[in-house]
């Protein structure tokens, strides 16, 4: 049960599915319910205080929801969101079930100022329709740190000098058996995605987001 009165996060909640057109499951004395692309949110108003329950078809969507919900806490109330406690007890500290660690085979220049970039790794989150990630590069010249899920379960990520950058590419082939993932990156002279790319080495380690 979170501390927060159910009126209010519902008056928000159907404002965010007017703005993205959300579908609307359910609305009444029990009860809220959205459904998303990536599975139903639910805001359940109880005696102790307001819950709120999420399915998804897989971990790495719940991950996402998680991510939203605790996002959506926190703009309301910080230190409500910090004290969320879902009752799948995520292992605090793990990385996030919608990234993996991938390492680099190759990087080959294309014609038209492109490079293709292969990486190696778990493949499992791409699908025919799930063709879009975040590739999160460490800052040059220091040791990778990575996201983790804190004790409220959304995914934490480094800051400071420590902070990721994370641009958003389309995979251009994967290939589940040898787990490849090839992507199509553009050269900007001053493009840290372009730095990162022209000096990457076989086996060196980026991470991949879906």
């Amino acid at each position: 049960p979170l501390g927060l009165a159910y009126a209010p996060l519902r008056q928000a909640a159907l404002a965010q599915a007017r703005e993205h057109d959300l579908p609307v499951s359910q609305d009444d004395a029990e009860g809220l319910s959205l459904d998303t692309y990536y599975g139903r949110i639910s805001f359940l108003p109880g005696a102790e205080g307001l819950e709120v329950e999420i399915r998804a078809p897989h971990a790495e969507y719940l991950q996402v929801l998680k991510d939203t919900i605790v996002a959506q806490i926190a703009a309301a109330d910080p230190k409500v969101a910090d004290a969320i406690r879902w009752r799948d007890a995520p292992t605090e500290g793990r990385l996030p079930a919608n990234a993996v660690i991938m390492t680099v085979l190759s990087v080959a220049p294309l014609a038209g100022g492109f490079l293709r970039v292969t990486l190696q790794g778990d493949v499992a989150c791409f699908t025919d329709t799930a063709i879009h990630f975040r590739l999160g590069i460490p800052p040059e010249g220091r040791a990778a740190r990575w996201p983790r899920v804190a004790q409220n379960g959304a995914t934490e990520w480094p800051k400071g000098e420590d902070r990721l950058h994370l641009p958003v590419y389309t995979a251009r082939s994967v290939d589940a058996d040898r787990g490849k993932l090839c992507f199509d990156l553009f050269e900007h002279a001053a493009g840290r995605a372009t730095q990162w790319a022209r000096t990457a080495q076989p086996g060196q380690e980026v991470l991949v987001m879906a």
